[in-house]
């Protein structure tokens, strides 16, 4: 049996995770992952495979996590957390923050957590293997450019210092840009295909 690789994408309700996917599978039109503005509406781990990009690798999955927060479910919280203490095959975890609203409680709360459970994990030699996890910031072309990504950087290394040091900044959206945008009106994707490659050791 070949055993997959694992990405998981986590963050609060509404962060902006199925339409990041769809973009990273290059879904534009035929979307895979279902999008929804009401908060909530995902409630289960959701597993999608790749289809196009040949800078990533076919074997592994994408996983996108119900959302955290005030509009999540203490039982979406204990779901993400007993999946990633579980899963030798998981390979990174990317949380994902928007940047319109900032690093909320909420996203604190789970960075902190992700720290804890790296640091138990390189302490306890039968425990899985730790997974590296990193931030990526959504919604950057709604947002106001006051905070920078070195910005995020310094309080992201304050909060959780075993989380990888290189936000990734996104837009989904083909409002983003034009400077910024690859071939489908998107930025940042090219870059988080790039992170999922070398996670994986598939470059």
């Amino acid at each position: 049996m070949t055993y997959l690789y694992k990405f998981l994408f986590i963050g609060r309700s509404n962060v902006g995770k199925s339409s990041l996917i769809n973009a990273l599978l290059e879904r534009t039109n035929n979307k895979l992952c279902r999008k929804s503005r009401t908060a909530g509406a995902t409630k289960t781990l959701n597993f999608y495979g790749p289809n196009a990009p040949s800078t990533v690798n076919k074997h592994f999955h994408l996983v996108d996590a119900p959302g955290y927060g005030n509009r999540g479910r203490p039982e979406w919280g204990q779901l993400i957390s007993e999946y990633m203490s579980n899963r030798p095959t998981l390979r990174r975890v990317f949380v994902l923050i928007a940047t319109p609203h900032g690093i909320a409680d909420s996203d604190r709360t789970m960075l902190t957590d992700l720290d804890a459970l790296t640091m138990t994990s390189y302490a306890d030699r039968d425990r899985v293997h730790p997974f590296s996890y990193q931030v990526v910031l959504t919604k950057a072309d709604l947002a106001m450019p006051t905070t920078t990504v070195a910005d995020y950087a310094a309080q992201i290394a304050k909060i959780a210092p075993t989380c990888m040091p290189n936000p990734i900044l996104t837009s989904a959206s083909l409002n983003a840009p034009v400077s910024e945008t690859d071939s489908t009106g998107k930025f940042g994707m090219d870059q988080l295909r790039r992170c999922i490659a070398e996670a994986g050791g598939f470059l």
